[in-house]
């Protein structure tokens, strides 16, 4: 949820570019999150082919956990996500 480009040091793009096929991803972001949703896009984009992948930017959501109360489809995705439907 909300994953940023570099959280308190972590490259978050350099560490995506290494996952490995099996790996499954899933990223969350909110247009009204600053440039956050920017910021999933690039990283949705660097992360292998060879893995599974999913994006949800929703138009409003706030950051973080804020988009499980406001985006009443997220908790569903995330179950569904997590147990491979």
């Amino acid at each position: 949820l909300s994953a940023g480009l570099n959280y308190r040091g972590i490259l978050a793009e350099s560490a995506v570019r290494e996952l490995k096929s099996g790996t499954r991803i899933l990223i969350v972001s909110a247009q009204d999150d600053g440039e956050n949703a920017k910021d999933a896009t690039t990283l949705f984009d660097a992360i292998p082919d060879a893995v599974t992948k999913k994006i949800q930017i929703y138009e409003i959501g706030g950051h973080g956990t804020d988009l499980l109360s406001s985006q009443k489809d997220l908790p569903k995705l995330l179950l569904e996500f997590v147990s491979g439907q």
